[in-house]
């Protein structure tokens, strides 16, 4: 295994509901596996940011700050033909940390089913950070999956990330995932990532995340026992903090598809993070008094 492997999209008990990872036992996890870097990329938000930053570093880990965010075609529509799509955001520098900020707080502004974002405020804010195509529920993947033009997508995000955009790839044995991975390789092999799309540390855990899946769709065991098909689930045990080892035999089995190649990648992305400091101080506004800033007061 080597000790330069990280999984770039993961999902930490901040994506309530949907993620069963504590900070605490990433860091603990991955530092015994041998990584030199972690990832958290929660649902639509930030809320892990400032704890893994702070506990990654004093464990000798490179903490990679990110969110999946929802993109949707125009923040200002909503209804019920909006549809929300998923894209895997890391943080670069300092300034790819502050244009995260602004766009996960603009996504909250304009909530709808989801925090939302468009591509006007994903090319207003893009400096300063690193972009996954995302999970099956990704754009560019419904475009794939779906047989629809996909090529204009593909250069809009190339045009507006550059070298810093790649396609992800992830090892579940699922048909469209199937399509896919062959696809994306297709398009262009030098930007290929492979993720894991972990929501939970050991094999064994994929049980705790299912009842957390009942529990966010309020479903019941019943429900799951008896229409197995009308509740939301995971299929398969693919979601899990794997080794580097792990990863490339699922990709095999599943998809016949050599990983070896692909993982390089990982590296570079964790390569091009730098070393930012973030600034955590509280910050008060002063309010000035009308005397105090020489304005005449009437009425």
């Amino acid at each position: 295994m080597s000790d330069r492997f990280t999984h770039l999209h993961l999902h930490s008990k901040y994506s309530l509901l949907d993620g069963l990872v504590e900070i605490d036992q990433l860091i603990s996890a991955s530092v015994s596996k041998g990584h030199t870097a972690v990832a958290v990329t929660d649902h639509g938000h930030m809320m892990s940011a400032i704890e893994l930053y702070y506990k990654a570093r004093e464990n000798g880990l490179k903490p990679i700050i990110g969110s999946e965010l929802y993109i949707c075609e125009d923040v200002n529509i909503t209804g019920p033909e909006q549809r929300n799509n998923h894209l895997t955001v890391l943080v670069k520098n300092e300034q790819g940390f502050k244009n995260l900020i602004r766009l996960c707080s603009s996504s909250a502004m304009y909530f709808y089913r989801n925090p939302r974002v468009d591509k006007k405020l994903l090319k207003k804010y893009s400096e300063g950070l690193i972009i996954l195509s995302g999970c099956l529920n990704g754009s560019l993947p419904k475009a794939i999956i779906n047989k629809k033009d996909y090529l204009d997508e593909y250069k809009w995000y190339c045009d507006t990330y550059g070298d810093d955009f790649y396609l992800e790839i992830q090892p579940t044995d699922d048909e469209e995932q199937y399509r896919l991975n062959k696809t994306l390789v297709e398009i262009d092999e030098s930007r290929i990532v492979p993720t894991g799309d972990v929501h939970y540390l050991k094999q064994e855990d994929y049980e705790d995340h299912a009842l957390l899946l009942l529990l966010q769709t309020g479903s019941s065991l019943k429900d799951r026992q008896e229409t197995p098909d009308q509740v939301f689930q995971f299929k398969g045990n693919y979601y899990f903090l794997s080794t580097e080892v792990e990863m490339r035999e699922m990709f095999e089995k599943y998809h016949s598809i050599d990983a070896t190649k692909y993982l390089n990648n990982i590296q570079k992305i964790v390569d091009k993070v730098e070393n930012y400091e973030l600034d955590t101080k509280i910050k008060i506004p002063v309010y000035r008094r009308p005397e105090d800033a020489n304005c005449t007061v009437t009425g």
